[in-house]
C-alpha cells in the first residue's frame, strides 16, 4: 500500500509520475516493470542491511543502479569478505552486476575537509556573534 506513494516527484516512481502528469497515465506494462524494481531494491537492501550493520545507501542512480558505504565494522571486515558476501547471493538478490573498493585516503580527506569536524568548516557554520 505505501509504495503506491513513491509515485511522486521525490519518490523512486519519480520517472513514472512525470510520465503520468505528462500522458495523462501510464501504461500497465511500465507500472508492472516499476514494481518489479522495486521489489528487487527492497531485497538487495534487505540482504545488504543484514550483510554489512551499518550500511547506508549513498546513491540510487537508476531502478537498479545502487551505492552504499559498507563499514568496516572496526577493521574486522575484509574486502574478500564481501565480495564472497555479493558472490554467494547475487542470484538470490537479483545482482547482475557489482563493484567494491576500498576507500582511498584522497575520499577520507576530501570527506574531512568538507565535514564539520574540520575546524574551517565549523567555524564558518557557526553564526555570528
Amino acid at each position: 500500500p505505501g509504495r503506491a506513494a513513491e509515485v511522486s516527484p521525490a519518490g523512486s516512481g519519480a520517472l513514472l509520475y512525470d510520465v503520468a502528469m505528462a500522458d495523462g497515465g501510464v501504461t500497465a506494462r511500465a507500472w508492472c516493470e516499476w514494481w518489479v524494481y522495486e521489489d528487487r531494491a527492497a531485497a538487495l537492501r534487505r540482504f545488504m542491511d543484514e550483510s554489512f550493520p551499518g550500511v547506508v545507501m549513498l546513491e540510487r542512480a537508476t531502478a537498479s543502479n545502487f551505492r552504499f558505504r559498507i563499514p568496516n565494522g572496526g577493521g574486522e571486515l575484509k574486502i574478500c569478505n564481501v565480495f564472497e558476501r555479493f558472490e554467494a547471493n547475487k542470484d538470490d538478490v537479483g545482482v547482475q552486476s557489482y563493484s567494491a573498493a576500498q576507500t582511498s585516503l584522497e575520499q577520507v580527506f576530501i570527506s574531512f575537509a568538507s565535514s564539520d569536524l574540520n575546524p574551517e568548516v565549523a567555524a564558518l557554520a557557526k553564526p555570528a556573534a
